[in-house]
């Protein structure tokens, strides 16, 4: 059926805290769906040159804290916050990793800013659901919270072939019947 083709989906998790950059667990994520025709919105990887976040771009802010610049780091995190959050503005809905051992200041204002905008937000909690923070539950239903990224995904693939036909979950149908 293809529901999700064209969809667009934001991925949100903490960047500048793990060795990464956060870039395997999107990646991975990209390639499970790639048959699905989903556009993707990804902070690691931005589709413009504005609020870069790699690994050269989280050197000089560490540096430029060191040595007291921090009007320097102010300015370049807001311009790489405004560019997350306008991602988060035009996609249809988010996807979240979650460690709960990392802080992640970004992650959870972009979480509860498209919970505010009635956006679809998919959790993958790092540790498992069971270690998922208490006042998410309040924020989501539970079922939209997900252990492993085998169950995300296969909820994913479930709602593009049509077995999940929810009338909370609002795809437009760009393909048509």
């Amino acid at each position: 059926m293809n529901k999700l083709k064209g969809a667009r989906c934001y991925l949100c998790g903490a960047m500048d805290r793990v060795k990464d950059g956060g870039v395997e667990w999107r990646q991975r994520l990209k390639v499970d769906l790639e048959d699905t025709g989903i556009q993707w919105l990804d902070p690691t990887d931005k589709p413009c040159r504005l609020g870069r976040e790699d690994s050269e771009n989280r050197d000089k802010r560490r540096q430029d804290k060191e040595n007291g610049r921090y009007s320097l780091v102010a300015k370049e995190m807001r311009e790489v916050r405004r560019v997350d959050m306008h991602m988060v503005n035009i996609c249809d809905f988010v996807v979240v990793n979650l460690d709960v051992d990392i802080h992640c200041c970004g992650t959870y204002e972009e979480l509860y800013w498209a919970v505010k905008q009635n956006k679809l937000v998919l959790i993958h909690v790092e540790q498992g659901k069971k270690r998922t923070p208490d006042w998410l539950f309040g924020v989501l239903h539970h079922s939209l919270i997900f252990s492993e990224w085998s169950q995300l995904v296969n909820y994913l693939k479930q709602v593009d072939s049509g077995e999940i036909d929810d009338e909370s979950l609002c795809f437009f149908d760009w393909m048509g019947d």
